[in-house]
């Protein structure tokens, strides 16, 4: 294959091109107006300003061989002085305002072929624009940039935003939508900011979000789900890792907090700059402390989440539970100086987006088998974790388990069980936990010893609960639904009541026990079963056929 600034006359298989007439150059520079557009990339230095020259030249000669790279190039016309087109920035350094990230990406130029460009050059004004209604060559790839690879036969290079066609010759990377843009070359570099420089070899570019607001943000964010869907075959990012970073966002020492749409207790922090620049986006739980109370609440907060992830740092399956990132002050200082409010935000790893109450338990038919299988196996992984250093989670229902993906399926045990849990009251004895009916944990999941007066409890509470689950997943509704309350808290006047429902139960164990021992069907009926001695452990639901065999079918859900 020749070089672009070659004629070429074979066309690509499988790729379209416009024809010249087809061809029209924008001349509105001003900003994007579609929403699909979310960014924009623009020659910041005279060398970036002269390749750019270098591509519309090309393109202008034969827009049919460069018809894939036309679609995303916008420039003006006639050209310009090199001059006017310079900030007192533009140059090789990257220097810039505090609200800016600086991204270097590797490459192997030839400084052999660098000349310095004279500022009296005329070139175009202009800029490349990224956007959903302009996808690349390879979505799963991103948005490919650089100055192509022509070897093999190949029309584009392996490039969408083609950034020169004369020497030197640049590296390449790509930009992605994954969870929030980021950059990746030789490593992964967050674009979180409104505004980012991009540097390939002596190439030095301004990397700007469209600051879209109102409508064309609701349809930015319904296009961005579409595309998802269509291009990529997988469920969209949160709304609050946009790829449109918020101006409201609060910025911390490296991390960027960004709220949930709905609120809750919960919002996302994209990190910038973290850990060398690596990106990594967690969750936060923000604590205003305002008197003595509230910094015993936060105090208590932080002492479990750090003793957690300090018993849990050598454990196989830490991954399938939610940890403790980091701590961040309001005002910088742990030690609270109750001159004012502060707030104290938590961030815990990993980012989930959503839980099994809301992607699983309404439909779960329409969930292959498979992926409800997975999930369920990351919870149990999960429950092994807490279970190996003797905790129990004790609030193990669909709104606390978190769906990290669903492709590939990941789930884990969610933040809840640092409020459900004690520190001090680890299982230190064979008997467990003393049963304090009615104090904690949601009455339609409990286990029954955990409502049984003069009673003790241990891990079996989890599991129980998690059959629980396991039962709405594969069976069928939740067999307690009808029940207004607790349906094991005994009491004076509910004992008739109790009987008739512990018969309903021990016929649905029934039903469960009668399929095949490698259904699962028949690991729930163990896991729901009323002596606590006889459930399964986490490990040894792990260990149950259902959940290692392949090409499981689907059961039939039961009518209850």
């Amino acid at each position: 294959m020749q070089s672009p600034n070659q004629n070429v006359g074979s066309q690509e298989a499988n790729f379209s091109s416009p024809s010249t007439a087809e061809f029209r150059p924008p001349q509105d520079l001003e900003g994007p107006k579609s929403p699909g557009v979310f960014a924009r990339l623009t020659p910041h230095n005279a060398t970036a300003w002269k390749a750019f020259r270098s591509v519309v030249d090309a393109v202008k000669r034969d827009p049919t061989q460069f018809g894939h790279h036309c679609r995303f190039l916008h420039y003006d016309e006639p050209g310009m002085p090199l001059s006017s087109l310079l900030t007192p920035q533009s140059s090789t350094s990257l220097e810039g305002p505090e609200d800016q990230t600086e991204v270097t990406v590797s490459t192997s130029s030839d400084d052999q072929h660098t000349q310095r460009p004279s500022q009296d050059e005329l070139v175009y004004n202009g800029h490349y624009l990224l956007s959903l209604d302009t996808p690349p060559l390879q979505p799963e790839l991103g948005w490919r940039i650089g100055t192509g690879r022509w070897s093999g036969g190949s029309l584009t290079g392996g490039v969408d935003l083609l950034l020169n066609c004369q020497p030197p010759f640049m590296g390449h990377a790509s930009v992605m939508l994954d969870m929030c843009m980021i950059l990746r070359s030789d490593g992964t570099r967050g674009l979180t900011k409104p505004v980012s420089f991009i540097q390939i070899g002596d190439l030095l570019y301004k990397f700007a979000y469209s600051n879209w607001a109102g409508v064309k943000e609701l349809v930015f964010q319904k296009e961005k789900v579409m595309y998802f869907r269509q291009k990529l075959g997988a469920a969209a990012p949160m709304e609050s890792t946009s790829a449109t970073p918020s101006l409201n966002a609060i910025a911390i020492g490296n991390w960027s907090l960004h709220r949930t749409v709905g609120g809750g207790a919960f919002g996302v922090v994209n990190a910038t700059s973290l850990h060398g620049g690596k990106l990594k986006i967690v969750a936060f739980k923000e604590i205003v402390r305002r008197n003595n109370h509230s910094n015993r609440i936060v105090d208590s907060e932080l002492q479990a989440a750090l003793t957690l992830k300090a018993v849990t740092e050598n454990h196989d399956c830490k991954e399938f539970i939610i940890r403790l990132e980091d701590v961040i002050y309001e005002r910088g200082s742990s030690v609270f100086d109750y001159s004012g409010p502060e707030r104290v935000y938590f961030l815990y790893s990993p980012l989930a987006r959503g839980t099994f109450g809301s992607h699983l338990i309404s439909n779960p038919e329409v969930i292959p088998m498979s992926t409800r299988i997975s999930l369920l196996t990351d919870v149990i992984k999960g429950l092994i974790c807490l279970h190996d250093i003797s905790w129990i989670h004790r609030d193990i229902k669909p709104d606390n388990l978190a769906v990290v993906t669903m492709g590939p399926p990941r789930a884990v045990v969610g933040q809840a069980c640092y409020s459900g849990l004690d520190p001090e009251k680890s299982l230190e004895s064979n008997e467990g936990i003393e049963a304090k009916p009615g104090t904690v944990g949601t009455p339609l999941y409990l286990a029954p010893e955990m409502e049984w007066h003069n009673s003790h409890y241990g891990p079996a509470v989890d599991i129980y609960s998690l059959g629980l689950v396991a039962y709405q997943l594969f069976v069928g509704p939740h067999p307690l639904r009808h029940c207004k309350n607790n349906p094991w808290l005994m009491t004076k006047n509910n004992r008739a009541e109790i009987k008739d429902e512990v018969n309903r139960w021990n016929n649905m164990l029934e039903d469960l026990n009668a399929k095949v021992s490698n259904h699962i069907e028949h690991l729930i009926a163990n896991m729901l079963t009323w002596n606590k001695d006889s459930r399964c452990s986490a490990r040894q639901a792990l260990e149950h056929p259902s959940l290692i065999q392949d090409d499981k079918p689907n059961p039939k859900r039961a009518r209850v």
